[in-house]
C-alpha cells in the first residue's frame, strides 16, 4: 500500500539475456512510498539480475527502461513519450 500514492520505482519491460540464455523476459515492478517488497524465488530465477539491472550494473534491452524517484536511468533507456506510473 502506498502511503502518499508516489511510484519511487517502476520498472517496465525489462529483458536481460545472456548469450542465448535469456535471465528476465518482459519483468515490470512498481513500488511506492511505504512499500516493502520481498523478491523470492528458485536458484537461477533472476533475482540478482533484476537488482543488478536496477541498480544499473547490467544494461537492458530496449525499450524498457527504470525511473528512480522522477528520473529515468539506463543508457541509452529513455521512457515513452507521455508516459505515466500506473
Amino acid at each position: 500500500m502506498r502511503t502518499d500514492g508516489r511510484v519511487l520505482v517502476s520498472m517496465q519491460g525489462i529483458v536481460k539475456r545472456f548469450g542465448a540464455v535469456e535471465a528476465l523476459k518482459g519483468v515490470d515492478l512498481e513500488l511506492g512510498t511505504g512499500e516493502v517488497l520481498g523478491l523470492v524465488g528458485d536458484n537461477a530465477a533472476g533475482k540478482s539480475t533484476l537488482m543488478k539491472t536496477l541498480t544499473g550494473v547490467h544494461q537492458v534491452a530496449l525499450p524498457a527502461f527504470i525511473l528512480l524517484m522522477g528520473l529515468v536511468f539506463g543508457s541509452p533507456v529513455r521512457a515513452p513519450a507521455g508516459w505515466k506510473p500506473k
